[in-house]
């Protein structure tokens, strides 16, 4: 389906999935599989051969994440009226679960669609891949809960590809901080690359760790951003010296 243009002036609206229709879900996981047929990760393990089947491998991701997820409000997707009918994808989406309290488990993910996401992997070098990944991925963030406590933890951020670089991506970035710092979380997540994770260093984010699904893969960000009140004290602190 081609997407309607944008109307003329129209304004983006942001909305939680809590506050969405019944076909949000399917927008949002088009856009974040959209946004990541390119993913750095991937087409070096596929060798760049099949953008299409990895922007379908996200698109499952996405859909588990949304259908694992315990609070539908922080969720958010950034969407933009269009003149001739409705897109069949946002503009932009973040997928993000509060850790550990509304992070859900091994069962409730297998149930949310795990299996949909191994069966849509291209090749086992993927599987491996993602296996690889999961498990890096999982020992730093026990680490960082340990050190800071409860934080917002971004599963999925994407921008639809024609949207990209319209400043939508931080527009939507911003309200998930905003929800962040009501709350006073950290926030914490894994960027797909060295684009990605410059994006997030402009929001405040410092990285943490680097990795890599295999020797000679791109690298992989994990990073995180201070909570709200220790972004205060590090900005007085600059103030005073």
């Amino acid at each position: 389906m081609q997407d309607a243009p944008v109307r003329d002036g129209a304004q983006s609206i942001i909305r939680t999935l809590k506050e969405s229709d019944t076909g949000a879900i399917t927008r949002a996981s088009v856009c974040f599989g959209r946004s990541m047929r390119t993913d750095p990760t991937m087409t070096y393990v596929t060798g760049g051969r099949c953008p299409e089947r990895v922007g379908a491998l996200f698109e499952q991701v996405a859909a588990m994440c949304m259908r694992g997820a315990r609070d539908p409000a922080t969720i958010w997707l950034l969407e933009t009226p269009r003149s001739g009918g409705d897109s069949d994808s946002a503009d932009v989406v973040c997928i993000a679960s509060e850790y550990p309290a509304a992070y859900p488990s091994d069962w409730e993910l297998l149930r949310a669609g795990l299996l949909r996401v191994l069966l849509a992997c291209p090749g086992w070098g993927v599987v491996r891949a993602l296996m690889s990944l999961m498990s890096q991925f999982s020992t730093p963030k026990a680490h960082f809960n340990k050190e800071h406590g409860d934080f917002l933890y971004i599963w999925c951020f994407g921008t639809a590809p024609e949207q990209q670089g319209r400043g939508l991506g931080s527009q939507l970035m911003r309200r998930v901080l905003q929800h962040a710092d009501a709350k006073y979380l950290p926030v914490y997540l894994e960027a797909s690359g060295a684009a990605s994770a410059a994006f997030y260093r402009r929001h405040g984010f410092l990285d943490i760790k680097q990795v890599r699904a295999s020797p000679g893969a791109p690298e992989l960000y994990i990073m995180a951003r201070p909570r709200a009140s220790q972004l205060q004290q590090q900005a007085q602190q600059q103030g005073q010296q």
